[in-house]
């Protein structure tokens, strides 16, 4: 819903339509676990649905392509799936520094659903990509977590 606040939701004009501000707000749940992602987003979502619009930078719409990007890489191991070829290279690198990590001792692995679970949060803070990256890298990341949680 975050997504669709602040990227699908836009008029041609950018302004937040009417039929997305009440969709958003009748659906938003109004309990909060008190978790600390979601008491976040439940800040944000009542941040733009009082007129206070998240504007990125180009900067940091990069800087979200590449941590979605890393994610999915990420999850598509942890889920023995393969990578598009675009990302073949970034993957070896990631597969050799998670080794090099494991073996030095700098890190202490989770069983793979947790990290999975703990993506998916990191997933859900990525919801300003513009709509086109967000489907892609969305997709991806469903399928492997999916594959993660299925095989636990």
């Amino acid at each position: 819903m975050l997504h669709e606040l602040t990227v699908t939701g836009r008029t041609a004009k950018g302004a937040l339509s009417k039929v997305t501000e009440k969709r958003v707000s009748g659906a938003w749940p109004e309990d909060s676990s008190g978790d600390e992602l979601e008491r976040q987003m439940d800040k944000t979502c009542k941040d733009i649905l009082a007129g206070n619009d998240i504007k990125l930078t180009i900067e940091e719409t990069d800087e979200m392509r590449e941590k979605a990007r890393a994610l999915c890489i990420a999850m598509e191991f942890l889920a023995g799936l393969g990578s598009p070829e675009e990302d073949r290279e970034q993957r070896m690198k990631y597969q050799v520094d998670r080794l090099a990590q494991s073996m030095s001792g700098e890190i202490a692995r989770q069983p793979a659903h947790e990290e999975a679970l703990q993506a998916e949060k990191t997933w859900l803070g990525l919801y300003a990509l513009p709509e086109s990256e967000f489907a892609s890298y969305g997709k991806r990341i469903k399928q492997a977590l999916s594959a993660i949680l299925e095989s636990t």
